[in-house]
This record gives C-alpha cells, structure tokens and sequence, in this order.
C-alpha cells in the first residue's frame, strides 16, 4: 500500500517539478542569449550602452563618455565635390494675376435621367 502511494506521489509530482527545472532553466538561457547580444552590440558600436543609461539605471555621465576612444572617419575627405548654389527668386510680372477678378458663373439645372419611385 505504501509502495502505490509514492508511486502516485511521484507520478502527480514529476509535471510540477518539470515545470519549475523548465522556467529555471529558460530563465538562464535568456540571461545567457542576452549577455551575449550585449558583449555583440558593445564590440560593435564601441562599448556604448544601447538603452543610453550607465550603471543602476542612472543617465549616463559625459566624463565615462571621454573615456571612450575618438574613432576616425572611414571617408576619404578628398572623395566627393562641393557644389556651389544660388536661390533665384522669380518675379510674377502678370499684373491680372494679381488683381481678383469678379467673374460670375451660371448654375446649370440638374439633369435626371430616372424619376424615384418607392418600391412596395
């Protein structure tokens, strides 16, 4: 009889002991995917924080800012050309264009080409 009650203890046991080794262990495959994405994104972009805020969510200081090396511009300032521009501003030399004018219009009738007629 003790035999059939441990069997059903752990037979009820093992889905809810399952569960809690599954959030355990997806809370640390998480935290490792994330750690991983950070030392990425920090490698790439110079060790700059992507959220903007340093250490216990505090703005981020100016001075561990300066810290960081001044990386150089990849483009050749020779590469490309300047082009100089001038606005010009065009004159409307039309003196009615200026003037309204006090045209008058004619409304025509409408045309109907079918009379209405309730359906019963």
């Amino acid at each position: 009889m003790l035999y059939i009650l441990a069997i059903i203890l752990i037979f009820f046991s093992l889905p809810l002991i399952g569960r809690l080794i599954m959030r355990l262990l997806g809370w640390w495959v998480s935290r490792k995917i994330t750690s991983q994405a950070r030392k990425a994104y920090n490698s790439a972009f110079g060790g700059m924080d992507p959220t903007g805020f340093g250490a216990y969510g505090s703005p981020a200081s100016s001075a561990s800012s300066s810290s960081q090396p001044v990386r150089k511009k990849r483009i050749d300032p020779s590469v490309g050309e300047y082009v100089e521009y001038e606005e010009i501003y065009a004159e409307t030399g039309d003196a009615e264009a200026d003037t309204k004018s006090t045209e008058s219009f004619v409304a025509e009738s409408q045309i109907v080409d079918v009379e209405w007629e309730d359906i019963r």
